[in-house]
């Protein structure tokens, strides 16, 4: 069995065709009816909680819970971790960036090998050089580069792994404001086996990124985040 959980936060757009494009997964080939899909509405102020209880009426395989405010991302993936019945759970974000479709592609590389996490990384056939592609790139090499890392998409969220291991990686979670972007570091300095693979990244099904066209705040962030990720992981383990 495998526990697909997707955090919403104002995705009222996105999870009906979400749900069209999973259902063939969860119904069809390998999984054959062994998949759930625990959906974390994180405190959206749009339809998405009624979205996703209509839906659920229709789907018997989506299990929706609900935060009554927005707790942040990794909160989120706590929640659907918790409530997750699969000893293998799948992280996969509900704006149809990541596509669903990959999913039996992680999960058989996951489950042939004896890695802990195989993570999706983002490649586009034409992204634009634009700069939150200079951002992402240069956070991506700064993460490897100080952290003794080679992965082509560090702060990719779209992984697959056992399920009391990433509650395990989420114990870290409140030593970061943006734990979304170090989680991959976290799970290098326990020692976890991990390997990327390329998979698809497209243009937002609908809605606005949090992050905007020049993200400095959440990049000041990260870029904090990161200095204390070395005080956490290179330099008290160095003592």
């Amino acid at each position: 069995m495998l526990s697909v959980i997707i955090p919403c936060f104002n995705e009222e757009a996105s999870l009906p065709p979400l749900l069209a494009r999973l259902e063939p997964i969860v119904r069809e080939g390998a999984f054959a009816g062994n998949v759930e899909l625990i959906a974390v509405d994180d405190g959206s102020s749009d339809r998405t909680w009624s979205i996703l209880r209509e839906l659920a009426q229709r789907h018997s395989f989506l299990v929706p819970i609900r935060h009554e405010q927005n707790c942040g991302l990794p909160e989120a993936w706590k929640t659907g971790a918790v409530a997750a019945r699969s000893e293998v759970v799948c992280i996969l974000d509900a704006d149809l960036q990541y596509r669903p479709e990959e999913i039996p592609r992680l999960y058989d590389a996951w489950r042939q090998s004896s890695l802990d996490i195989v993570q999706g990384a983002r490649t586009r056939e034409r992204r634009p050089f634009d700069s939150r592609y200079v951002l992402s790139r240069g956070l991506n090499l700064l993460l490897n580069g100080l952290f003794g890392m080679s992965l082509d998409d560090n702060k990719s969220g779209f992984l697959v792994c056992r399920r009391d291991l990433f509650l395990k990686l989420l114990e870290e979670r409140g030593a970061f404001r943006y734990f979304q972007a170090m989680v991959m570091v976290a799970a290098h300095s326990r020692g976890y086996a991990y390997h990327s693979l390329p998979t698809p990244f497209d243009d937002r099904f609908a809605g606005r990124s949090f992050l905007g066209r020049f993200p400095l705040r959440v990049t000041a962030g990260v870029l904090a985040d990161i200095l204390r990720g070395l005080v956490r992981y290179r330099l008290n383990k160095s003592k």
